[in-house]
């Protein structure tokens, strides 16, 4: 299923993460996996990544980093660099 229906699912999906433009949870919407260094994430899925440019992305990929900060689990700054660079480069 790759269902972009926003907010909605977040009220009959608990506990599941979203992409962080559409804010669809993952169970009705692909991620895009951007790997960077030795691991991957993805906080857009396959339809927003698509309709973005790499300087469009990267934005929600600031904003996961700093998720990922304030959850406990801070990013080096080599894997932020990493990360930055994989987006810009489009993966």
């Amino acid at each position: 299923m790759n269902r972009r229906i926003g907010p909605i699912s977040r009220a009959v999906s608990p506990g599941y993460s979203w992409c962080l433009r559409c804010k669809t949870t993952w169970n009705f919407v692909e991620g895009h996996v951007t790997q960077h260094g030795t691991g991957g994430c993805f906080p857009l899925c396959e339809k927003c990544w698509g309709e973005l440019t790499p300087t469009e992305r990267l934005p929600f990929y600031e904003e996961l980093l700093v998720m990922w900060n304030s959850d406990g689990t801070p990013a080096t700054t080599e894997k932020a660099a990493a990360l930055r660079a994989a987006v810009l480069a489009g993966k």
